[in-house]
């Protein structure tokens, strides 16, 4: 199956490409300032026990601002945030870090189906 190629622009204007895609990894062609740099996009999702208030809320908002982290989302129901950051840059670590510093009440790694 051949990939799909899409060009979507990042928050400073600068292209990115979608070169392949599959599972919860993505590889992605960030073109910056006529340069090509190659990014590995992934997912891990934490379960937390306490839920996070207005404050920790804006905590996690600003650790969108990281560089690497990309999206940040809540289940309420199941009580697991799941966030989509750049491997080529962090780890699931250093995330779990960037998500506890916030305030988030982390309790274990759920494994992703």
């Amino acid at each position: 199956m051949e990939p799909v190629l899409e060009t979507a622009q990042n928050k400073k204007g600068h292209a990115i490409t979608n070169e392949e895609s599959f599972c919860s990894v993505t590889f992605l062609l960030l073109i910056e300032d006529g340069r090509k740099t190659r990014m590995t996009q992934l997912d891990v999702c934490f379960r937390y026990g306490v839920p996070p208030g207005e404050a920790e809320m804006r905590a996690l908002s600003n650790a969108r601002e990281v560089y690497g982290i990309r999206k940040i989302g809540f289940d309420e129901k199941d009580r697991t945030v799941r966030v989509e950051y750049d491997a080529t840059r962090l780890n699931d670590d250093i995330v779990a870090g960037i998500l506890r510093r916030a305030g988030l009440d982390l309790k274990e790694k759920v494994a992703m189906a």
